[in-house]
């Protein structure tokens, strides 16, 4: 009899995007030769685009993330930039066990899972559910925000060895009451990870690469002359046509890494001002109800009813303006405070603010070995992400951390040091 495989992996921020382009299949460079691109019509979408969800599925998965946590998140404290935004859960089975299932048969597969992750986790925290069956077993990958009923956002909880257990045990024992032969995994005590071979072989057949392909880099003819060369590109037309490829679909989703801490703060500031201005009203109130108490209840009674209905307009119109006050103050703070972080250095046009940096998600590998990623920000406002394993060693060797300024240097990573500080010391900058 065959067995059910179930992964889960935790997912923080700047994760998503390699998830996103692994599961959307938004490149053709792929590390796994098994991936066939011939067969890339035959995946399907199980989650169905702008009914649960107030977003369609031309977000990217960070956007739709991001999204579901600002309907839902309930909490009074700021995320933390490295809190886990999301959960992926890998399903599926050995190859033989699809060989003999129909077309039919095979989606009512992954439509029961898919069901039993919507009664468990809320359908509409399941921001994606995708089958790929362009690979050498079919297998669904499903994307869920790990949000409480009660509105809070806590993976720990949602994704316990309690809660693994259960998925490991209640999704095959539905299956098998719809008549597929399928059992649970070997048990282990690692419930998070499922260390079976068939685990490790899919894990293997859905890593991911994202490399410029070498003919990109070679210049295209733009003129042919009958005399003299040929007019081709100039590197900076290359570099963009580059940018465009490869660098683009990332860059609408960094620019909200920088402000999203600030705008969470500001948002708790402005509902701890409307609490205690409610407050406030709420005494004045009070006072007033004590001495209309003398004209008789009945008057009292219609007289409170206006009172309590004016309070409440003039609560909602001030707490509105305020909170929309603080938001247009920290915006023209953080664009002034920008200005001013990158005006104490010398050529600030060459210079950056890291954004995040780490190993990049599911193995990118460069040379063969795991890859290493940074994001970092110009001054114009132009983020983009850098792979290879030479950062990892350069971040770590000048103790860089988020929001720190640097200058790149080709593949070099420099520390920016202040212009009164190198000045003093005689160094021509």
């Amino acid at each position: 009899m065959s067995k059910f495989v179930c992964n889960v992996e935790k997912f923080k921020g700047g994760q998503l995007y390699g998830m996103d382009i692994h599961i959307q299949r938004k490149t053709d460079n792929h590390s796994n030769k098994d991936i066939d691109i011939s067969k890339r019509h035959l995946n399907y979408e199980l989650v169905e685009s702008g009914k649960e969800h107030k977003f369609q599925f031309t977000d990217h998965y960070f956007s739709a993330v991001k999204k579901r946590i600002e309907q839902g998140y309930l909490g009074q404290k700021a995320l933390r930039k490295d809190a886990t935004l999301a959960c992926g859960v890998l399903i599926s089975s050995d190859k033989k066990f699809f060989e003999n299932l129909t077309e039919e048969q095979e989606r009512d597969f992954f439509n029961t899972a898919y069901e039993h992750l919507c009664e468990i986790y809320g359908k509409e925290n399941i921001i994606s559910a995708k089958v790929h069956k362009d690979e050498t077993t079919p297998h669904l990958h499903a994307i869920v925000v790990p949000l409480t009923k009660d509105g809070r956002l806590t993976a720990k909880e949602l994704f316990d060895r309690k809660a693994l257990t259960a998925l490991h045990n209640d999704i095959p024992k539905k299956l098998k009451q719809r008549g597929f032969n399928i059992e649970r995994g070997e048990r282990n005590t690692q419930v998070k990870r499922m260390e079976t071979d068939e685990y490790k072989r899919l894990k293997k057949d859905n890593q991911v690469t994202v490399k410029i392909n070498p003919n990109d880099i070679v210049a295209t003819v733009l003129e042919k002359k009958l005399i003299g060369a040929d007019v081709k590109e100039t590197p900076e037309q290359i570099a963009n046509r580059l940018t465009q490829k490869y660098v683009k679909p990332l860059t609408d989703e960094l620019t909200d890494l920088r402000t999203e801490k600030a705008l969470s703060e500001k948002r708790n500031d402005a509902i701890k001002y409307a609490k205690a201005f409610s407050q406030s009203r709420e005494n004045e109130f009070i006072a007033l109800y004590h001495s209309l108490k003398e004209f008789g209840e009945k008057h009292v009674s219609t007289a409170l009813e206006k009172i309590q209905n004016l309070v409440s307009k003039l609560n909602t119109e001030k707490q509105k303006e305020r909170e929309q006050r603080a938001l247009e103050r920290e915006k023209e703070l953080k664009e002034k405070q920008r200005n001013n972080q990158f005006a104490q250095y010398r050529e600030p046009d060459s210079l950056c603010s890291v954004l995040d940096f780490g190993k990049a998600p599911y193995q990118f590998e460069d040379n063969g070995k795991p890859s290493y990623y940074i994001a970092v920000q110009a001054q114009n406002g132009q983020p983009k992400v850098l792979w290879g394993t030479e950062y990892q060693e350069q971040i770590q060797g000048l103790n860089i951390r988020i929001g720190d300024i640097v200058r790149l240097n080709g593949s070099k990573i420099e520390r920016a040091e202040e212009i009164n500080h190198k000045a003093s010391k005689g160094v021509k900058i």
